[in-house]
């Protein structure tokens, strides 16, 4: 595929992800699909650790060896900008969530632990793994600045998407149960969670400017959805 047209179907994807997100939003309010949800509450968690365990760090290891536009935004900006807040929160507050999801919907302890720290190792390993394969020369050495292969940038795409919506769908849920965990940790799992996912899986892609609009829409519904619950 010619690179002018993968630039241009990767500027129309993020809108179309946000359409659907969006969607998923207002099928997940509905009170069908909530009883559904509060009956399949392990299966659930289950689905959210383990796209959770591989977005975290894959996001982060993009946005390390320079995929998309978080090359030209690290090196852009001397102070912290709205990407380095979203690495920040990534690293340090996503593991919050999971917690607050896994007390909500009574999920086995071990589970949670899995959730709120594996993320955190698998991120250490696999930034070991990439060290020692570059040495011996399995794999090319990542450069800055340089275009990451077209299937990886769809792949981390489609993984992310993939765990978003499962994360809007599960904070809907919790948020119809009534609290005080869910009443604040809900609200707050979009602002340390959800929305620094979104805010990477935008740079770490060729994305349209336009898609900055679509995503405050999708964070606003889905924070309208929260608050209706």
């Amino acid at each position: 595929m010619p690179r002018a047209r993968r630039s241009w179907l990767e500027r129309i994807q993020g809108i179309a992800f946000d359409a659907v997100l969006f969607a998923i939003a207002a099928a997940a309010g509905e009170q069908v699909v909530q009883s559904w949800l509060f009956d399949h509450p392990a299966a659930l968690f289950h689905g959210l650790t383990a796209l959770h365990l591989i977005t975290c760090p894959a996001l982060l290891i993009a946005i390390v060896v320079g995929h998309g536009k978080a090359d030209a935004e690290l090196q852009r900006n001397t102070r912290p900008g709205l990407l380095g807040w979203a690495m920040a929160l990534l690293w340090g507050a996503s593991f919050i969530i999971p917690g607050v999801l896994a007390l909500t919907f009574d999920v086995a302890l071990w589970e949670m632990m899995l959730a709120i720290f594996g993320p955190l190792v698998v991120f250490v390993l696999w930034m070991w793994g990439l060290i020692v394969a570059e040495r011996r020369r399995w794999i090319a050495p990542a450069r800055m600045g340089e275009a990451k292969p077209w299937w990886s940038v769809q792949a981390l795409s489609l993984l992310t998407w993939a765990y978003l919506i499962w994360l809007e769908t599960m904070l809907i849920a919790a948020a119809a149960k009534p609290g005080p965990l869910t009443s604040v940790g809900v609200p707050l799992g979009v602002a340390i969670d959800y929305l620094p996912i979104r805010v990477a899986m935008y740079y770490v892609r060729d994305s349209s400017r336009w898609e900055v609009w679509t995503i405050v829409a999708t964070v606003c519904f889905l924070l309208y959805q929260i608050a209706t619950a």
